[in-house]
Parts: structure tokens; sequence; C-alpha cells
């Protein structure tokens, strides 16, 4: 059998000749063809991407009510929380309220820290005394000193008190504590430096108190001792005096005058009534703080993973999207969300007057906010790219801030805490953005206690509130950096990804150029139209909107398409059919960029899918198989996203949504959410953005799916509408939707193509000829049957039941249509009461191709 392909091509003049089926060329073939790239406006515009992606996010999130107010309530309730805390402690204060003293008596003070209830020698060597002896660097002041550093015997106290330090320790041996050898420190610096150091280190609980030697001698001991009032409210003083003392005298012993002074006590100044006045707020503060603070956490993830897990981010990217403007758009939107919750914190706090807020500087406060924020967005960045359901990045952003709140405030409080952690562990420790907020806390904690941090000292050792600003900005800046290139490597379910090494590769530093594919001129087994097609490939070199070269997909061992060659020119619209599972839509998927093809590629006039797919971009439309839209967003904010992605604004953007609209039947309800939208409805709007932007080349897998009938009807008027200016790729299982539709037709059998050509040709190439169907009447078959095959020898019997017959009639061009009926209505006698005739359709090919019943010729 000789294949007659009405769509021919002669080599000669490089010309191929569209078709209908009754040989007539098309007219609209060669419509608004493009002779070269130059005539594509492939340029993207940043400013208006920005702007269509900027708007949808915010309005969308703006939609996000429930999960808005959740975070709200959230930050409401810790803070009302601590106010109720607080104001349960403050009233059981009150009973132990310290009574007036109008007549206080002197009595043995104690040191201001409670005593450990273990004896352990020499374990914590702390520097708790500061001497200065720069003026008097005499022998006798370094004996004192080494008097209390080299000796190995317990120093007795006559107090019966312990030396002072957050973990020190005393034996009680009868009457009187014994303190282990002390640590002795000099600094050179004069009274006042010394002053400053001891003010600011008692915080620590570290320094006691230090000494500035005047004059020593065996007849004159002359020093000053300073000491920290602010909390132990002159206790200090006695120890302080009888350790110099004790000191002095174990040096000079009895070769001194000296008269040894011994303090029974100290009387404190008459005052009223004391009411406790006890902060709770500021001491709970970092830990429910540390909630607060990363509650934006899980909104911010399900913002990022729900376009990623519909598959909207990758038809963003389809339709025109620069991925830059989308991270910029989205890293704005997440922070806006984080910035516009922890202000209205700040707001809340400052009002019921907590003075963690309070009692620092504003601008302090401002700079933790902002560089906290860029951390926590740009962690968010990060684990997204781990996470491929928003429901899970929602669950794990709570957990991740309960479990971080508990562990920082049962394990990582005491670790920094410790005098005795190294500065290793606190860097460990900082790495870990929750960790490294509880810092910053602490150090706002400090502040409304102590001192109001300022610009001035906000670096000093007991705030370090600069050195946290600046690893919080490292850290974000890392984990951006981070996100954004294993967004690029890590495999996901969707999407092409690149080598993780590409940055090393030239073609990311320079101009891109298309690697050449070899294209096989023949396959094994490959029918002689499908060798047609990818002879046209490789000998025509005119434009074409879509070439496929030996394109493959495997998914694991099953290989998907298998080495597919294809030619889409413009105007033409190309359908698929196939079983489930042939590989169409996957074809589709590969040509729009959603998989990456396992070796061969495609091209999209001229363009290589490989390297210049962002430019392909802004020619391609895309309607895919499911419906991919945000169920907060209206049609014509859909329609406007998707306009301005195409670079359309102003006045044209909104005549183009109307009439977008108008096509689909959804003009009527442009203002309803898509959540409100029928199966249908959202069908419809799902074309209606495929042709937005007057696209070159337009993939529809299954468009029509799930429409009744008269608006699939209503779609199809508005896919002829569009068929001029741009080429269709489109796969169905409606046969009768392929046959009104396209141009030519290829049928996919397990990854490979089988045929391909107009529908009017395949039904005569693979149909078996005419049938003829006829009604008789009762126990007339034998004369009915007798009568047919005299009219037409070789016509057979396919069908028979209750008085219909329905007969195959050979393939014959002696078989004259016109003959044929006139013999039946003239012998309608012999029993036949009813008839009809009908040729080849072509769900009979299909099946046919699909079982491969047929012989090729």
């Amino acid at each position: 059998m000789d294949i007659n392909n009405n769509n021919s091509y002669n080599k000669n003049n490089n010309n191929f000749v569209f078709t209908d089926a009754k040989g007539n060329p098309i007219s609209y073939a060669q419509g608004n063809k493009i002779h070269n790239q130059d005539e594509l406006k492939l340029k993207r515009n940043f400013k208006s991407q920005f702007n269509a992606v900027l708007k949808k996010n915010v309005t969308y999130q703006w939609r996000q009510r429930k999960n808005n107010a959740c975070l709200l309530v959230n930050i409401i309730f810790l803070v009302v929380f601590m106010c109720i805390i607080n104001l349960i402690v403050k009233v059981y204060l009150k009973d132990y309220s310290t009574p007036a003293q109008l007549h206080p008596y002197a009595g043995l003070p104690s040191l201001y820290l409670t005593n450990s209830d273990k004896c352990i020698p020499k374990m914590y060597p702390e520097s708790l005394f500061y001497l200065d002896h720069v003026i008097t660097n005499t022998n006798a002041t370094n004996e004192i000193i080494n008097n209390i550093q080299q000796s190995e015997q317990p120093i007795g106290l006559i107090f019966g008190q312990s030396l002072l330090g957050k973990a020190s320790t005393f034996c009680k041996v009868g009457a009187q504590s014994l303190i282990y050898p002390l640590t002795m420190e000099k600094i050179d610096s004069n009274v006042t430096q010394l002053n400053d150091e001891i003010f600011h280190s008692w915080r620590r609980l570290s320094i006691m108190g230090g000494y500035d030697f005047k004059s020593i001698n065996n007849e004159n001991l002359e020093l000053t001792i300073v000491f920290n009032k602010t909390l132990t409210r002159y206790k200090d003083l006695p120890t302080l005096f009888q350790l110099v003392t004790h000191a002095y005298n174990s040096l000079i012993g009895s070769n001194s005058n000296f008269t040894s002074i011994v303090y029974d006590g100290l009387r404190d100044v008459p005052h009223g009534k004391i009411e406790p006045n006890f902060d709770l707020v500021s001491l709970m503060g970092p830990m429910l703080y540390m909630f607060i603070f990363q509650m934006p956490l899980p909104f911010i993830l399900k913002l990022l993973i729900y376009d990623k897990e519909t598959k909207l981010k990758d038809l963003m990217k389809m339709m025109g999207l620069e991925m830059k403007t989308y991270w910029i758009s989205n890293y704005i939107v997440s922070f806006l969300l984080y910035f516009i919750s922890i202000i209205f914190l700040w707001a809340i706090a400052c009002l019921l007057g907590f003075k963690m807020f309070l009692n620092n500087a504003a601008i302090v406060i401002f700079i933790l906010i902002l560089a906290f924020g860029h951390l926590l967005v740009s962690f968010s960045f990060f684990l997204s790219v781990f996470i491929d359901r928003y429901q899970m990045g929602l669950y794990f952003g709570y957990l991740w801030v309960l479990f971080t709140g508990l562990f920082t405030n049962n394990v990582i409080h005491d670790i920094l805490d410790s005098k005795f952690t190294p500065e290793s562990s606190v860097f460990a420790i900082s790495l870990v953005p929750a960790f490294l907020l509880y810092r910053g806390l602490l150090g706002l904690q400090n502040g409304a206690l102590i001192e109001e941090i300022t610009l001035d000292n906000w670096n000093d050792r007991d705030y370090l509130m600069k050195d946290v600003i600046v690893y919080m900005v490292i850290e974000a800046t890392i984990f951006l950096i981070l996100a954004l290139y294993l967004e690029e490597v890590v495999p996901s379910k969707y999407g092409v990804k690149r080598h993780p090494l590409f940055i090393f590769k030239k073609s990311f530093w320079f101009k891109k150029f298309n690697e050449p594919i070899t294209l096989r001129p023949i396959l094994e087994g490959e029918g002689p139209d499908v060798h047609a097609e990818r002879d046209r490939i490789l000998n025509n070199p005119q434009i074409k909107a879509l070439e496929v070269l030996d394109l493959n997909k495997t998914y694991g061992t099953k290989q998907a398409v298998k080495s597919l060659a294809l030619a889409v020119d413009q105007g033409i619209c190309f359908g698929f059919l196939g079983p489930n599972g042939a590989g169409k839509s996957t074809t589709i998927s590969c040509v729009s960029g959603l998989f990456q093809p396992t070796s061969g590629t495609a091209r999209v006039l001229g363009m290589d899918i490989r390297n210049h797919f962002d430019r392909i971009s802004m020619v391609l439309g895309v309607c895919p198989q499911d419906n991919v839209l945000w169920e907060d967003l209206t049609g014509e904010e859909h329609l406007l996203f998707y306009g301005r992605l195409k670079n359309i604004n102003g006045k044209r953007l909104k005549e183009a949504v109307d009439a977008s609209l108008k096509s689909v039947y959804l003009d009527t309800e442009a203002h309803k959410m898509v959540k409100q939208y029928s199966g249908g409805m959202k069908r419809r709007l799902s074309i209606a953005i495929s042709f937005m932007g007057n696209p070159k080349l337009v993939c529809l897998d299954e468009p029509t799916a799930g429409l009744d009938p008269a608006t699939r009807r209503g779609i199809w008027n508005s896919i002829k509408e569009h068929k001029g200016k741009c080429a269709i790729l489109l796969t169905s299982h409606a046969m009768e939707e392929v046959q009104e539709l396209c141009d030519r037709v290829g049928i996919f059998v397990e990854g490979e193509m089988k045929c391909i050509g107009a529908s009017h040709e395949l039904m005569s190439r693979y149909g078996e000829g005419y049938k003829i169907k006829v009604s008789i009447q009762p126990d007339r078959e034998q004369y009915v049957t007798h009568f047919i095959t005299s009219l037409v020898p070789g016509a057979r019997i396919t069908h028979s039941m209750n008085n219909i017959i329905q007969y195959q009639l050979p393939r014959s061009d002696s078989v004259k249509l016109s003959v044929l009926f006139r013999e039946i209505q003239l012998n309608l006698d012999v029993g036949i009461i009813d008839y009809g005739i009908s040729g080849t359709t072509l769900e009979e090919v299909f099946l046919k191709v699909c079982n491969k019943k047929y012989n090729e010729a």
C-alpha cells in the first residue's frame, strides 16, 4: 500500500503544504510567520514582572486571613500570658515586703551568693580579685599576692561565710569556714579603670572586688578597697577587708606593731518599708520572645512550598517569569510578614511597659529585629528546598519553634550563662539561628535589668549585641546563597536541575551555544510516515514553531519517550493521541521545561530548550493537565498576573484580560475567587492563561477534560481563533476534539511515534473501507446479504443482531457510493427497512494502531 499523505513535502523547494480533508491548502498555515528570532520580543521586563509577583503575593497573603489571625493571636496570647504570670507573682510577693527599720542593728555580713552544698577543693580557680600595684610595685605587695595565690592551706575566715563566686565551695571545720586558695590577677590600670572593671563584671558574678595599694611596709598598710554596692549593699566590704588584713598579718607576723582590726558587723542606714520590685517579664522575656520572634517561620515556609507543591512556580517559569524576580519578591513578602508581626509585638510591649523594649535604645532593638528578620527569611528559603509539601512545612515550622524554644531555655541558657563555656562552643551554638537569637535576647535582658544598651556600649562583653548582629547578617547571607544554589541542583519531582558544579562550567559565565544533536536518519521498525517526519527535520532549514530532536525520557528502567522526532510548523495544531502512559504528557512536559529530557532536545523557533529556555518562555504558553491555580485569587487576577509576566501593561493589559475571559465564558465570573469555581470553570481559566501574551507555541495537555459538551464546543472555537496566530501542541483522548482542532495527528504507543499525518489521511491509510448498516425485516437476512454482495463483491458481515446487520465493504476504487445508494433505494423490497453508510473513524484507526493490528506499507 502506498502512502498518500496530503500533507506533502518537497525536498527540492523546501516547502511543506498543509491541506484539509478535501485537499485544499490551509490558509492559516503560514499566518504570522516568524522568519528570524529578531522579530520576537524575548527580553523580560524586570519592573513589570516584579510588579506582577509582588502584587500577587501581597494579595494572596492578605487573603490568608486565618493564618494571619493565627499569627497575631499567638503573639497576643504569649504577651498576655507573661502579663498574667507577672501580675500573679507581684500579688504573691506583696506578703514578702521588707518592713521598715528605723533603728537597724549591727550584724555580721554575709556574702551575696548562696553557698554550695559540697566541698570540692580547687575546682574553680577563677579570678575573683584584682590587685592594682602599678604605683607601688613593691616586694611587699607581691608577697601579699603570692601569699594568697600559692598557699596550699585553706584560709580561715572568721565570718563563717563562703567566698564570692557563682560556684564557689567551702568546707566547714568546726565553727570556721575554710576557703581554698584563691587565684589572684593584677591589672595595669588606674583606679578609674578598676572601678569600671568591677562595675561591669559583677553581673557575671566572678569578681568580688579589688585593691589599690598605696603603701605597704612593716609599720603601715595604706590601700583603697573597691567594691560594687549595687547588689550586695555593702555586705562584701567586711570580707574584702578581712582577706587583705589576714594576708598582711601572715606576711608581717610578729615583726610589726600593726594592730589587727576585725569588723564585728555593719549597721544599715534606717529605711522605711520596702515593697518588692520583681520584674518577671524581663526575667522570662528571652524564653517567651524566642517563640514569638520565630512564630512567622511556619507561615513563610507554607508560602514558599505551596508554589512548589502545586507546580505554580514551574508554571510561572514556563510562562516567562525570571527566577531572580520570583525570589526577590518572595523575600520581600516573607520579610514583611515577619516584620509586621514583630513590630506589632514591639508596640504592645511598649504599651504594657515591658522593660526589655523600654530600657534599651530603640535603634539597637530595631537593628536586632531587622538582622534576625533577614536571617529567619533566609533560613526559611534554605529549609524550603528540602520540603515538598506545604502542610509538612507548616508542621515542621511549628515543631522547630517549639523544640528550639524549649531546648534553648533548658540547655542552651545554662551553656551560655556559664563562665566556663569556651568561645568555640559559643561559636558552634551561634550557628543555629534560634540559639543566636537567644544570645541577642539575653543582651536585651541584661540591658533591661542593668544598664541601657546603646550604640556606644552594645559590644561590651556583657551584651556583645554587635557581635550577635554581625553573626546574623553573615549567616543570613550564607543561608540565602545555599538556598539559591541548592534550589538549582537538588533533585525534585518537577523542574530542570543543573549539575552540582555548574558554577565552574564555562557555559555559566559565557554565552551559551547549542550543543549539536545527532538526529538518527531512521530507526528500526519505524514507519515511512514517521521516517518522512525525521527526514523533514534534517533537510528543511525553515524556522519551525517546534522541533523535537531525538528526544528520550527515562524513569528508572521505563523509557517513557523513545527517540522522538517531530516538527510542528507555525500556525499548525498538532495533536497527540495514545493510551494512558504512552508518553504524550511527558513529551509536552519536556518541551515546556517541566521535565528534563534524559537525552536529546527540542527547539522552539530555533532556540534550544537546554540553553535558551529563559527566552523560549516568553513565547510559550502552557495549559497543564491539572488546574494549576491559586485558590484565593480571582480569575481576573490570574490573567492580570500572567499578562504582566508577558510584558503587557496599561490599557493593553485590561483589554487582553477582558478578551481572554470572554473567550472562555468567564467574563461574568471574573471577580470570583478560584476556590468558588467549578472544575470546568477552572479548566477554562487554565486555557485562557495559556494564550495570554500572544505566545508563538501553546502546549495544551487535555484542555477540555471535564467540560460539558456545550462549553467544550465554545473552547474549540476559542482555540480555532488562535490557530493562525500560534502553533499548538495538543494532547487529548477525545477523537472528536482531535479531528475538529488538529491539522496533523501523531499516535503514540509505548513511547514511540507509530504514525503521523492528517486525520483524514490516517483514516484513509489505516481504514478498511466503508461500512453499511441495514435494518431488515424478520427472516430476510439471506436475501439482503445476497443483494449487497451482488452490488459489492467481497462485502462481508461484521455484525448481526436483532435484524440489524453491518457489512464491511472492501477498499476498492470500484465501489461507487452513488451507485450503491441508488440501487438500495430502488430495491428496498428485498427486505431493507432502513440503511446507513459510514467510513473509518479516527477512533478505529487509534485502536488499530494501539493494538498493532495493521501492516505498514
